[in-house]
Parts: C-alpha cells; structure tokens; sequence
C-alpha cells in the first residue's frame, strides 16, 4: 500500500487525493483515449494518444493542488489478497497522515466505485479526526454505497477460479444491500456530519452511470445503480454521466463532459486553507486602516506615504553580532539626537532603507549575507511602533514586492502585551495561546490559531514576526519561568525584526542590527510643506529658516516629527490651520 504521487503543485493550497475501484491497476485505470476537440491540439500531454486524469488533465486544470492517488491491491481474480475494505481504509489513513505536506491543506478525495467505499472506511477509523476535518468534500465516482447486484456474479467466478488464487472477500462485501456497507453508511453519515469543530457536513458529490457494461461480449446491466451510487449525496449535487461503471474515472481530453462537471465539482468544493483563513482574519480584522493610523498631536491622521523611518547600520553578521560590549549608560549611540545636531545628513554608507534591509549585502567579513534576524534601536519616543506600522501597511499592500516574495505573512507582536495577567498565568504559553490572545483567532470551531501555529513549525515556513519593545520585556531576558521561555521561542525565530531601546540586552545570532536615526533636512522641509498647506502665509519659509538655525529645533528632526514637530510650531499656526 502506498501513495503515488501524480503531480505536487507549487505552493499547494489543497489537496486531491484519488482512489481507484475494484481490481483496477492504481495508475493506468485513470487513463482514457485522448479525443479530437477544436481544442484538442493545443494540448500537450507526454503520451498524445493517452490522457490521465490526475496527471495531465487535473494537474493542469488546478496547478495549485497537490495530487496523490492511492496505490492499493484490490485485485479478485488473479493472486488477489485476503482483505477487507476496513483493513484497505486503514491502511489508505495511515499513508495520509505519513504523506501529508502540511496539516493545515484542505483535502478533497475523489474515490471511484470500491474507492469511495475504502475512503469512507478511512474517515470512519478511530483516529481519523483531523483527516476528517481537514476534508473539504468527497467526489463519489460510481461508489456502490449499498452495494451491486454484479458483486455476487463476480463472487461466482471468484469460486470457480479459486485454482488462479481468486478471493471472494472484496466482492461479497459489495452485496445488494449488505449489512455491513448498511453499518457503514451510518457511522459515515454520523462522522461528517456538523459538530463543534465543524458548523457544516462534509460536502458530498457523486456522479453515476447510465450506460449498461459489458464483459465479454456480456451484458452486466448497470453496475451500481443511481440509488446506490447517490446515498451521500444532497438532491443538487448528484451528476448522471452517459457511460459506463468503467467510463466513471476516465476523461478523453479537458472538452470531455466527465471532466468539465468534475472540475466544476473540485472548483465547489474547494476552500480556502485554515491558514489562508486565519492570514484573511489577521489581515482584514486586526491590520485594519484604523488599527494602523498614525495620529499627530491635533488628532489629524499623517498619511503612511508621509511616514519617514530613516536607519543605519550599527553592526552586521559576524563573530560578535548580537553580543555588543558597548555600554549604552556612557557611550552615546553614534546617531542620537546631540549627535545628531552636528551633521547635516549621516553617513549614506551607513544609512540603510526600511524597504532593503532583508536585501543581499556585505557582511562584516566581507562575504555575501542575507539579514533574516534584524535588531533596531531606537530611543523612547523615536517612533519604533510607528515602524512596526510602517512595516505591516507596506507588507499588506505590497508595496514591497521583495517582502512579499520572501514571506506569506507578517506578524506584529507587541512584546508588552506579554506582561497582561491572563498571559501570564497560563502554566505553559505557546503560540497558539499567543495567536489566539493577539491576533483573535478562534481555538473553538476550526482551530485557526493551531494551524498557524502548525505553520511555523515547517522548514519552509515563511513567517516574519515583528517583535516591538524588547526593552518592555526585559524581566523574562533570563530565568526558567514559561514566560521566558516562551519569549526565547520567539526571539529564535529564524525570520525576526525587533525593536528595542538601547538598554535591553540583544538576543544571540542576529544578522544585522540597526539604529533609527531621525529625519534628514530633505525630509524635514517635505513635512513642513506638506504641513502647512496654506499659500497664504509665511509659515513655510519662517519654519524652514528656523529649523536651519536653531540648534534645538534641528534635534526634533531626530526624533518623532509627526508628533513634536506641529507640538514646537502650534504658536505660528494661523487660525484655520489645523
């Protein structure tokens, strides 16, 4: 037993997991002869004249999805193994939960005639949980759900051909109305149907066949009936098709009418990830325009786009990276605000771009490095929130393209909010418990902020948290309490920006740290034009020339402008001015 793997979309959003019928090869059963289309020619396929349904046909169709099909020997005639479809269903849940590429993925199964039933044994198994409430929906192709009058002239020939190694066990199990598949349909209908997890029953669509099959020149009627094949299925989603039982898993090209109402059934019953799920929550309830405005004294909004965050480089990846020895109580950061007041624009070799710190740069030792642990510092009130802001308007609104190609998400986590009660008095914080405190994510119905948490835990996750105020925190630097350790787990993220005042201690391993630096003389005249709006008056000029000849209003251009900056100057506002 063991699962093929047809076709693994990049960055798959859901899964399809395909499972074969009665006797059938596990791959070759899924392809049909390739038909002549208007639009036949522009499809390539490895064998023209073939055409495979996982491979070519629902690989193209859906290139985010990751496609298994379930490689199991239920042959009857010829060397066939004594087995069970419990026994199968077992075997099929443990090759999912060994092959899954994530756990948060949606999954659809699609299961052909003794398929479906072998899907549904799977989802009935003990620990099959959260197989099931992962399930998106079930295709049923032709599944005998209360079973097939042919099973019993199989079971005949089954008999008689002992001598080959035949087998009656799959066969019998497929009676007309068996007690056992009876058993089975109710233990099904009672696992997908709505619970405390899940508010809705697992969506079921089932298609049946019109078309009588022959073997051997002889007729075997219908061999799974329309009642049979539906018994899951709600009245609006059950699909005849014009062939055989063996027609049911088998599309001629992406014009066939098998195929069209089959991708239209995947396409209905595919949803979005618990973890896009939980990314939409985040970024539609909780980085809200409201949630990130920048106010300024006057109560007036300053637009992001007028937001400047100027930094420098205080020290790159290296031997001593993250463990400076400079004493912050005696030695003034080379870029703090009396500092500051003696040069007219720092060091461009120094100065870095919000938008460029994770871009490729020299490390200290001259190699080429990648930033993906950065510590800033900044003094109180030089605006590091407001860069954690910043941060997470650009990232929502793609500004930056190279943050979004580098991470699915941002994660803005006020390091201060660990000190609340609540938090604290849990025996064990983990990162559930966070998402769920900071971020509002449900842990009842479906388990967003599990999911997340299951994210992080992958060697290609793609999360950057932004940690604000390690200074706020600095009582959990050291010590065994959950807390601490739980800031350690953090800390150790291996895409992380942190924001800190000069004083916390760093944590180890950082790749870059940076300082805020305050505005240029650039910058600060585009404020104040942008200010003071009206062209009437002086204002402008008067400012621009004070700012360049006082020496204590040159020091607010190092720190929060937005704030201080129309603070200093409300005396020159002419009524009207706000």
């Amino acid at each position: 037993m063991a699962h093929q793997r047809c076709f693994t979309g990049r960055d798959a959003k859901f899964e399809i997991i395909a499972v074969p019928g009665l006797g059938a090869h596990p791959y070759h059963t899924w392809e049909a002869r390739k038909i002549k289309g208007s639009n036949e020619a522009e499809y390539q396929i490895v064998q023209p004249a073939r055409v495979h349904l996982l491979n070519d046909l629902l690989a193209d169709e859906f290139p985010d999805a990751r496609i298994l099909n379930f490689a199991h020997d239920s042959n009857w005639l010829i060397d066939a193994p004594v087995k069970t479809t419990e026994e199968i269903g077992k075997c099929l849940l443990k090759e999912i939960k060994a092959n899954r590429s994530s756990p948060h993925l949606p999954i659809i199964f699609i299961g052909h005639s003794l398929g479906g039933i072998i899907v549904k044994q799977a989802l009935c198994g003990s620990d099959s949980r959260d197989i099931v409430d992962a399930t998106a929906g079930i295709i049923f192709l032709g599944a005998p759900h209360q079973g097939s009058s042919v099973s019993v002239a199989g079971a005949v020939l089954a008999s008689v051909t002992g001598i080959l190694g035949s087998d009656t066990t799959l066969l019998l199990s497929l009676q007309n109305h068996d007690a056992q598949l009876s058993n089975l349909a109710d233990a099904f209908g009672s696992r997908i149907a709505p619970n405390e997890r899940r508010p809705q029953k697992v969506p079921i669509i089932s298609f049946y066949e019109t078309k009588k099959t022959y073997l051997l020149g002889l007729s075997l009627g219908v061999v799974v009936s329309r009642d049979s094949a539906t018994v899951h299925a709600d009245a609006d989603k059950r699909h005849s098709i014009e062939t055989d039982h063996s027609g049911l898993n088998k599309c001629g090209g992406p014009s066939d009418t098998l195929f069209t109402e089959l991708a239209a059934a995947i396409r209905r019953l595919k949803t979005p990830s618990l973890l896009e799920q939980a990314d939409t929550l985040i970024r539609d309830k909780r980085y809200t325009a409201d949630k990130l405005k920048i106010e300024r004294l006057s109560g007036e909004l300053l637009p992001m786009e007028q937001c400047y965050i100027n930094l420098a480089i205080v020290e790159q990846s290296g031997p001593d990276a993250g463990h400076s020895t400079k004493k912050e109580d005696t030695t003034p950061s080379p870029f703090s605000i009396f500092i500051r007041q003696k040069v007219e624009t720092p060091d461009k070799t120094m100065q870095v771009e919000l938008a460029t710190i994770f871009n490729e740069r020299k490390g200290s030792d001259g190699q080429p490095m990648h930033p993906r642990r950065i510590l800033i510092r900044g003094r109180a009130g030089v605006g590091k929130t407001t860069l954690c802001k910043k941060i997470v308007h650009e990232f929502t609104k793609v500004t930056w393209v190279k943050w979004n190609e580098l991470f699915d998400r941002v994660l803005w986590v006020p390091l201060r909010n660990l000190k609340l009660p609540e938090r604290r008095k849990k025996a064990q914080y983990t990162l559930e418990h966070l998402f769920s405190h900071e971020f509002l994510l449900p842990t009842d119905g479906p388990n967003l902020a599990r999911a997340l948490s299951c994210a992080l835990e992958t060697k290609s996750s793609k999360t950057l948290f932004l940690l604000d105020g390690l200074d706020e925190v600095s009582q959990d630097l050291t010590g065994n309490s959950s807390m601490a350790c739980f800031l350690a787990e953090l800390l150790n993220q291996p895409n992380v920006v942190i924001t800190s005042r000069p004083s916390a201690k760093p944590p180890p391993n950082l790749d870059l740290e940076l300082e805020t630096i305050g505005f240029g003389p650039d910058q600060l005249n585009e404020y104040i034009e942008k200010s003071f709006t009206n062209p009437k008056t002086s204002v402008i000029d008067r400012t621009k020339k004070s700012t360049k000849s006082s020496r204590s209003l040159k020091s607010v251009g190092s720190s929060r402008v937005l704030y201080a900056f129309q603070s200093n100057w409300m005396p020159f506002v002419t009524p009207g001015m706000t």
